[in-house]
């Protein structure tokens, strides 16, 4: 099982989604310009987004369940495809379903940064990606590249079953 290379990669899906899911970082920031001269920042995180400022006592916070709900998709799905090495067509099928939920949860991050940035065009004095932004599109490689490892695996096989 811990041979071969996909099982590397499933269990490295599996520890950066559970790093996201834990620590929720910042993904993008924005610096807004109120009308009434006060700057207030804005952070995108995975789970949730904050509204800080001058003017605010305590942070805005507004959470994101369907992100949270992807991201256990993309790690459970990841990580119970470790265990299927014996069955590699539906390990094949967990890890497609894996980059499907990766795939959801990384066009809606976009979505929402784009949507977030377009609404606050008026005061935005600057916005910024993170490197935590990348996180979730390494997630996505780190699945494709497992699939093809499974897929190798599964055309090695049953090479070697026509041969008997």
């Amino acid at each position: 099982m811990i041979q071969r290379i996909q099982t590397l990669y499933l269990l490295m899906v599996f520890i950066l989604v559970a790093l996201l899911a834990i620590q929720n970082p910042i993904y993008a920031e924005f610096s807004i310009k109120n009308h009434n001269n006060t700057i207030t920042y804005m952070y995108l995180k995975y789970l949730s987004q904050v509204n800080t400022g001058m003017d605010l006592i305590q942070p805005l916070i507004s959470y994101k369940y369907i992100n949270l709900i992807n991201l256990m998709l993309v790690g459970g799905s990841s990580f119970y495809a470790i265990f299927l090495y014996k069955n590699r067509t539906k390990q094949m099928k967990v890890v497609i379903v894996s980059l499907i939920a990766s795939i959801i949860t990384l066009s809606m991050l976009v979505v929402d940064y784009y949507l977030t940035k377009s609404s606050l065009s008026v005061g935005v004095i600057g916005a910024t990606l993170n490197p935590h932004a990348l996180w979730m599109v390494m997630a996505f490689l780190l699945n494709l590249f497992a699939l093809k490892g499974i897929r190798e695996d599964h055309e090695k096989v049953s090479s070697r079953d026509s041969i008997r």
